[in-house]
């Protein structure tokens, strides 16, 4: 063995790093936070200096070097708990906790599956396949971290709903509605209206409109009892087709708005040959909610940023570190701060352009969290007048002249069916509190866990591989 292989092996670095422990994680995750919120001081900068160019001279690294380019050879040479930095390219494995957040992306892509290779050279790169395949390992490489489901990545924003409001990151929603609102609303401004949109719903290949109207025209046909049952899995395919996706009709499955029947015939033969363009992805963010500026409230409630604000105020922050604000100019902009001052107006005053996340991040701030605005909630007053409108019409079929339409009792039975429904949503929705949003700064604190689409139902057996492939030749995910 090696005088390097030793080393490594005193520094506790076995020749291939397995994953860490969630006890490793947790106290990686530790450190990192008390390194930003407090800094190097000065004795224990050198000590780390000397230290460093002693371990980087046994490495094999030159020692006549900054603290900054050491750390950076150090980084490359030993990986580090929640992933190693590479001196050469800045790619860096996903860090994770053990408690992440829960939530859901949704975009009009189909994520590339990614891997993180370390080349012979030492240096770290990230390799794109395709969606759902992973790129070759190119000789002489070790893969680092495999992505099979592919990464959200700063370079692509732009490419999808593309507001960024609530500051320049990556965007994610605790609630499933808003991850799907999110890829809805990006298939709606390039669909060009409503009826293009819904166009994209297929199951089978025929688009949901037309399988809508082909079992709604049998079923008036039908002996109310036998018109009943069909009337039911129009229901579903009524939500399928205003929510877009199982997930949602599954979600309200839940609340047992529908009976089994019609559920069991909607898992065995609409879900598995349902398909759309866009994509709604589960992930877990690797953040502490506390760690997140909160965009409302003020900045006394998260102790890093009033400690960053009060820094800025006084003019004692590097103007490096904040896009060459200088420290007249910090306590000119921000001397108006104080204790009530929100995350909203902060990140104003820091320039509420791209640069503004990175001075955060370099701070210890890894993103914004936010609540839910009311035009992506469940609003109760929407809720309430679909509900005012279906009784509406549920009287207008128990009119004497209605009542003659050989139809009638069919219509005030799928009604009344609509209305007990939403009377169950609003009540829901009444009962539960509004949920976060999170804006994310750092690429590698996000993780994606689950996609729905074509390749979730051909992991499940549900379609063959001819199937999927076809799907996806006519642009379906």
């Amino acid at each position: 063995m090696d005088d390097q292989s030793i080393l490594l092996q005193l520094l506790g670095v076995p020749p291939s790093t397995p994953s860490p422990t969630p006890e490793q994680m947790d106290a990686h995750e530790q450190f990192a936070r008390g390194y930003q919120a407090t800094g190097w001081r000065r004795p224990a900068r050198k000590t780390l200096e000397s230290v460093q160019d002693l371990l980087l001279g046994a490495l094999g690294f030159p020692t006549d070097t900054s603290l900054s380019k050491g750390a950076e050879l150090f980084s490359a040479a030993i990986p580090v708990v929640g992933g190693a930095k590479s001196a050469l390219t800045g790619a860096k494995a996903l860090t994770r906790i053990k408690n992440p957040i829960k939530a859901w992306h949704g975009t009009p892509h189909d994520y590339a599956a990614e891997r993180l290779i370390r080349r012979a050279d030492g240096s770290m790169e990230y390799l794109v396949g395709k969606p759902d395949v992973l790129p070759d390992v190119p000789p002489g490489a070790t893969v680092i971290e495999d992505y099979p489901l592919g990464r959200q990545r700063l370079d692509k924003i732009g490419t999808g709903e593309g507001a960024q409001a609530k500051g320049h990151g990556l965007y994610a929603a605790e609630a499933a509605d808003t991850g799907r609102s999110y890829r809805d609303s990006v298939g709606m401004s390039r669909g060009g209206g409503m009826r293009e949109y819904d166009a994209e719903l297929k199951i089978g290949g025929r688009r949901i409109e037309d399988v809508y109207s082909s079992m709604e025209r049998a079923a008036s046909r039908l002996p109310i009892e036998q018109a009943q049952r069909e009337y039911d899995k129009l229901q579903i395919l009524e939500d399928l087709g205003h929510e877009g996706d199982v997930l949602a009709v599954q979600e309200r499955a839940k609340l047992g708005l529908y009976s089994p029947e019609s559920l069991a015939w909607f898992e065995k033969h609409v879900a598995p040959k349902f398909t759309r363009k866009g994509r709604l992805y589960e992930v877990n963010l690797h953040v502490d909610p506390d760690e997140l500026l909160d965009w409302d409230a003020p900045l006394s409630q998260h102790k890093r940023a009033q400690a960053f604000a009060e820094d800025l105020k006084h003019g004692r922050v590097d103007p490096g570190d904040i896009g060459g604000f200088s420290r007249d100019d910090q306590r000119h902009v921000f001397r108006s701060m104080g204790p009530m001052t929100t995350g909203k107006r902060f990140y104003s005053l820091l320039g509420a352009d791209p640069s503004t996340s990175d001075v955060l991040r370099h701070a210890g701030i890894p993103g914004v969290k936010y609540f839910e605005g009311e035009f992506r909630s469940v609003d109760p007053d929407v809720v309430r007048k679909n509900l005012a409108a279906a009784r509406a019409q549920l009287a207008r079929w128990g009119t004497p002249e209605a009542t003659r339409h050989p139809n009638a009792a069919n219509q005030r039975e799928m009604f009344q069916k609509r209305i007990d429904g939403l009377e169950k949503t609003l009540a829901h929705a009444e009962a539960n509190p509004r949920t976060r949003n999170y804006v994310i700064f750092d690429e590698n604190r996000i993780e994606i866990v689950k996609k729905f689409g074509i390749a979730l139902a051909l992991g499940a057996g549900l379609i063959s591989q001819a199937e999927a492939e076809q799907l996806k030749a006519q642009g379906y995910q």
